[in-house]
């Protein structure tokens, strides 16, 4: 339970749910009653709400809040239905990708023209990825309980995903993943922001937690939803609205980190070619884009510069607590 001055319970997720639920009306039914204890009990409800809102768990989206709810009565198939067709579309076109500062994989700044697509607004759900698992039978991720979704975690984004899993889900459902340039295009937009929401780093816009672990093992029950120290965990997609770009993109910075199509390649960003990029090689290491929920050493100063729309990474590991993924589909479809 959450006390004056106090933090919010190990199981961050559950917590979370635990505050949307209280109603206006119920808590207004016990600050009017006679029961001193029920008074105490709706002021601390209140509070935990007003420290959620604060913490960005709150938000207006229509579509997250259907998600939410419905993650909130444990129905998985309608999380799954409700963001179906979440998905924000981009005309064809000449961008912007890359940078001229920051890490040398990511410069220089060029253009690129690409195709039209959609890609998903929020990052692929446990919800959506355990019907796609129930189908196909592919492995399920080392966090869930005997092949299922842990209590509480319809909502979060799937993480410990290996690569080809995600590329499978993608084009199970319709879609691909995307490439890099088409991840940063829905991120920077045509105006080349430095952050989905505009050019100002603002920490409670995003999910990030600056935590040292000595064994990144550590991080599964945050991938679960259950906070470590600092309160790191996964929260719902769409959690942090203001973190959405104009288009309503949300969780490209902070939550999961994302698989995308590309190989990847720090030397050959900015000559490959300029119509519908994707990196072939070398065949070794996947790229990576957007920031997770977790930097796993305690440098939070150091997190707005390594969670820009034009930083790249990539990883060698195969399943990570930290990364999960979203889709695009071609022409809208």
């Amino acid at each position: 339970m959450l006390l004056w001055g106090g933090s919010l319970s190990t199981d961050h997720a559950s917590q979370i749910r635990t505050v949307r639920r209280w109603r206006a009306d119920h808590i207004c039914d016990l600050l009017g009653g006679g029961d001193e204890m029920r008074k105490w009990i709706a002021l601390i409800a209140l509070t935990a709400i007003a420290v959620a809102a604060c913490a960005g768990t709150e938000t207006t989206d229509s579509v997250a809040i259907e998600v939410h709810d419905a993650a909130d009565a444990g129905e998985a198939a309608a999380v799954a239905a409700a963001l179906r067709d979440a998905v924000a579309c981009f005309p064809a076109g000449e961008v912007t990708i890359g940078s001229d500062s920051g890490a040398a994989a990511q410069r220089p700044a060029h253009e690129v023209l690409l195709d039209a697509f959609c890609v998903g607004r929020f990052e692929v759900t446990n919800a959506e990825y355990a019907a796609f698992a129930a189908e196909v039978a592919v492995r399920t991720p080392p966090h869930w309980t005997d092949g299922d979704v842990p209590d509480g975690a319809l909502d979060l984004p799937v993480v410990g995903v290996a690569w080809d899993e995600a590329d499978e889900y993608c084009r199970w459902a319709g879609g691909r993943l995307p490439t890099e340039a088409e991840w940063e295009r829905a991120c920077r937009g045509t105006e080349g922001r430095r952050f989905p929401w505009g050019n100002e780093w603002d920490a409670a816009c995003v999910n990030v937690t600056a935590l040292e672990l000595a064994d990144p093992a550590e991080a599964w029950p945050g991938a679960a939803g259950d906070a470590l120290e600092g309160e790191a965990a996964l929260r719902p997609v769409g959690s942090m609205e203001c973190g959405a770009t104009p288009e309503g993109v949300m969780d490209l910075v902070g939550n999961a980190s994302e698989w995308v199509a590309d190989w990847y390649d720090p030397n050959a960003y900015s000559v490959l070619p300029a119509d519908n990029p994707i990196a072939p090689g070398p065949t070794w290491s996947h790229a990576v884009r957007g920031f997770p929920w977790l930097l796993p050493v305690n440098r939070p100063d150091d997190i707005p510069d390594l969670a820009t729309c034009t930083v790249r990474n990539a990883s060698h590991v195969d399943r990570s607590a930290r990364t999960g993924f979203r889709c695009v589909f071609d022409d809208g479809e």
